[in-house]
């Protein structure tokens, strides 16, 4: 019996044995690009020897064009990216360096050279709702025909977005017969005027109403202020927004953006 039983653990020790030799040989390994892991691609991109954790960390830099731009530094080397697949025919790596919002990904950022050489992720918020907000940084390396995809993303960031509205990138274009003027806000009892005008500052027309559904929608029949027809392929439409206390009736605040109009 004795025997049984030590005949059977060795069995089951040999099997066991085999089953580890047999993971290690065939059975799933950590993805490469160019033979090297995202880890230890993060220790190639990173720029002034940040640890490897810290590589994908967002830090706010302060530019003057907040709040519609807000722009962060992503400790990677701007240069060693952009070599990945414009600089060295050798090494044609696609790669997407992007802003997630709340666990979605943003369209509507892109990537710059700081001065010190490091990247800059510049995010334009009117496009996402005012109020607090969680961001992360994601580096994604390969996705050409036959290259495997790496995914990496830094830490979250907790960011409060200060915007008094948010536009809808479908109302930026405009037919030869109309725009539609779109944003929402955050309060009910607003007043606006839309000024609209051409990329150069030239004034083109102005039109003012009030809101207490918390959306602003002007119809424009793309004409100036003496009903001379619009022919420019873009425009640029600036919010003056009001917001008003629904007791007292004065201003609490007062906000302007801008949003950019183009022919479909």
């Amino acid at each position: 019996m004795k025997k049984k039983l030590l005949y059977l653990a060795g069995a089951i020790v040999i099997v066991l044995i085999g089953c580890a030799a047999f993971f290690v040989l065939y059975g799933p390994k950590e993805r490469t690009v160019e033979g090297r892991t995202m880890n230890q691609w993060l220790k190639v991109l990173g720029a002034n020897s940040v640890a490897p954790t810290n590589i994908l960390k967002l830090k706010q830099v302060i530019t003057g064009e907040e709040p519609d731009i807000a722009t962060f530094e992503v400790p990677i080397s701007y240069n060693l990216l952009q070599e990945l697949r414009n600089n060295n025919p050798k090494l044609d790596i696609p790669y997407r360096l992007s802003l997630f919002v709340d666990d979605s990904y943003v369209s509507t950022v892109w990537t710059n050279n700081a001065i010190n050489g490091n990247c800059l992720l510049v995010w334009n918020t009117i496009y996402n709702p005012p109020g607090p907000h969680q961001l992360q940084a994601e580096l994604l390396l390969g996705g050409a025909s036959g290259t495997r995809v790496l995914r990496a993303r830094g830490p979250i960031m907790p960011f409060y977005s200060s915007n008094v509205m948010q536009f809808d990138s479908f109302y930026s274009g405009f037919t030869g017969n109309k725009a539609i003027l779109y944003a929402r806000v955050p309060k009910t009892n607003v007043s606006y005027s839309i000024e609209l005008r051409t990329f150069s500052g030239k004034h083109i027309k102005t039109i003012t109403g009030s809101t207490t559904n918390g959306v602003i929608e002007e119809h424009w029949n793309l004409t100036d202020e003496r009903g001379n027809k619009f022919t420019d392929d873009s425009a640029e439409a600036v919010f003056h927004v009001t917001l008003l206390d629904g007791g007292t009736n004065t201003v609490t605040e007062t906000h302007v953006q801008k949003t950019g109009l183009f022919r479909n």
